[in-house]
């Protein structure tokens, strides 16, 4: 008994405690909790503080996709204990393997993660331990952000607080940020970071600096001083990838693809928009996950428009979230490239024109098919790019 929780099953166990499946024992309402037990406080002062900053991080964060505080206290023994909703779901890489999910479901589950981690920086909150373990998925494909344990609060009166321990580095290596592991400053460039690391193992498998039985030191090495592949090139060399790795087949398999069109499918706008959240200096990464963000946004409105042969559509004009697309698919590609040219010419030759009527050119390169060349602008302005404040 925890207070008026009996526990029923151990769930698992990480760096400051285990994790157990409780319910009310007072009947109170019928309810399964998660509850977080860390006994190392009783004697470990650097934990007792942390668990404390766990606690307060959840109790001031309230989004949908973030598991929420539901109570909190000490046991009789006095062992801290926080009480959580349970989330039923699978790690993030699991479930999206195991639904099979497509390049474009990823990356909108990948949106909703973003929504939930820009929310946490919204109320300074870095998370800095961002991974598939932390992110559970439930059935119905909600993202659930979990895990606080090693959060750092940016506000004043919270970092007054916190436990900074000189060589001790709290982070999982392979999502570890370069700053993290010089032991530099954390800021909420280490979780665009971190994501970075996260959409490029959910589109290509693996992490970016993914080496078999690499030592820690040689990984550290790598994340500090070696440019990753892009997606891209990652998916097409998945075939010569060691006995015992997934194999091209099974990747683009999982994704509900070919090895020849996965490649195609993370070659270019997605290769730039990865690779510059990896970035080594902080920055030179997105300005906040916001914009991270929505450049997805921008690239899977674009992939809706590119003609493809999705599983189990194979009629004329299928597209690749396996919805038929209204051109046929000759035709589709000639209005994508026309109009990719199209609004490259109004966006970039009018754009930095001074006539007497701008107006009247600005409203024609809007108006002039929206959806396509809105998406042509941005990505003819962005890549390669150096987004400008404001």
């Amino acid at each position: 008994m925890l207070g008026p929780y009996r526990i029923i099953s151990k769930i698992g166990e990480g760096g400051m405690g285990s994790v157990w499946l409780g319910v009310r024992a007072d009947e109170q309402f019928d309810k399964k909790v998660a509850i977080k037990v860390a006994p190392s406080a009783l004697e470990n002062e650097e934990v007792r503080i942390r668990f404390r900053l766990e606690r307060q991080t959840l109790a001031r964060l309230d989004h949908p996709n973030i598991v929420k505080l539901l109570d909190g206290g000490a046991s009789e023994s006095g062992i801290p204990y926080l009480v959580m909703d349970h989330v039923e779901g699978a790690p993030l890489d699991r479930f999206a393997d195991e639904q099979k999910l497509s390049i474009e479901q990823r990356l909108a589950l990948f949106r909703k993660i973003c929504a939930a981690v820009h929310y946490a920086h919204q109320h300074l909150v870095v998370h800095r331990d961002l991974k598939p373990g932390n992110i559970l998925v439930t059935l119905n494909g909600e993202p659930k952000l979990l895990d606080f344990g090693i959060a750092k609060m940016l506000d004043t009166d919270s970092a007054r607080f916190q436990v900074t321990s000189e060589g001790v580095v709290p982070m999982t290596l392979r999502y570890g940020s370069p700053e993290q592991i010089r032991g530099k400053a954390v800021s909420a460039g280490s979780d665009i970071y971190a994501l970075g690391v996260l959409l490029y193992e959910l589109l290509t498998g693996h992490t970016p600096h993914y080496k078999p039985g690499v030592p820690a030191e040689t990984l550290m090495y790598m994340i500090l001083n070696d440019d990753p592949p892009p997606p891209g090139a990652a998916a097409r060399r998945a075939l010569d990838w060691p006995t015992g790795r997934i194999e091209a087949a099974a990747l683009a398999e999982a994704r509900s693809s070919t090895p020849e069109r996965l490649s195609n499918q993370l070659a270019g706008d997605i290769d730039a928009i990865v690779l510059k959240a990896l970035r080594k200096e902080p920055a030179d990464r997105y300005l906040s996950v916001e914009h991270f963000s929505e450049d997805i946004r921008v690239i899977s409105k674009a992939c809706r428009c590119l003609p493809c042969k999705a599983p189990g559509n194979t009629g004329p004009g299928s597209s690749s979230t396996g919805t038929r697309c209204p051109w046929p698919r000759p035709l589709s590609s000639v209005r994508l490239c026309s109009e990719r040219w199209v609004g490259w010419f109004f966006s970039g030759t009018l754009r930095v024109w001074s006539g007497p009527a701008p107006g009247f050119f600005s409203g024609m390169s809007m108006n002039w098919p929206a959806r396509s060349c809105s998406t042509s602008r941005r990505r003819w302005r962005r890549f390669p790019d150096q987004r400008k404040p404001g």
